[in-house]
């Protein structure tokens, strides 16, 4: 019996440096893909946040807004959408704040009570009213398809196509 030795060799002929490489490239190829379709999508669910919104005066619903980072104001509400490490969008759909209402004479400061529910001063539970979330799950097929559509395009250009 002869000593033979069997020698096992790996290459890869360069496929595991594309795949680090695409998955580096990933990311920043998602954001350009996607950024401007889930801007447009935010805003169409802040107009059906407001549509839903209960109206006695209109204050609430007026006060319904986007922004880029933390309201200023008290008395708001805000729901946030934000992608890690994509920075595809970093923004808020805030309600309250900003006006005053012509019933009480006070800034809009009660957002969240309308939307999670709470109790009157008299002890009255007054159910919650959750505008925004109901906005978001009306489009949610919608965010579904934009970033399925803008994964296949990604990983075609990035993956496959270069």
């Amino acid at each position: 019996m002869s000593n033979q030795f069997i020698e096992i060799t790996e290459t890869d002929y360069g496929s595991k440096g594309r795949a680090i490489e695409a998955t580096k490239k990933f990311p920043k190829a998602l954001t350009a893909s996607a950024r401007w379709k889930l801007v447009w999508w935010w805003e169409e669910v802040l107009a059906t946040a407001q549509a839903l919104c209960p109206v006695k005066t209109g204050t609430l619903m007026a006060t319904g807004r986007i922004e880029e980072t933390d309201p200023s104001i008290g008395g708001y509400f805000e729901v946030g959408m934000t992608l890690e490490d994509t920075n595809i969008i970093s923004k808020m759909i805030v309600f309250g704040g900003m006006l005053v209402n012509p019933e009480t004479g006070r800034i809009c400061d009660y957002a969240q009570a309308v939307h999670d529910g709470h109790f009157t001063r008299s002890g009255r539970w007054i159910p919650p009213n959750p505008f925004i979330e109901m906005a978001i799950q009306i489009h949610m097929q919608e965010l579904d398809a934009i970033l399925g559509k803008s994964v296949d395009e990604v990983t075609e250009t990035v993956w496959v196509g270069e």
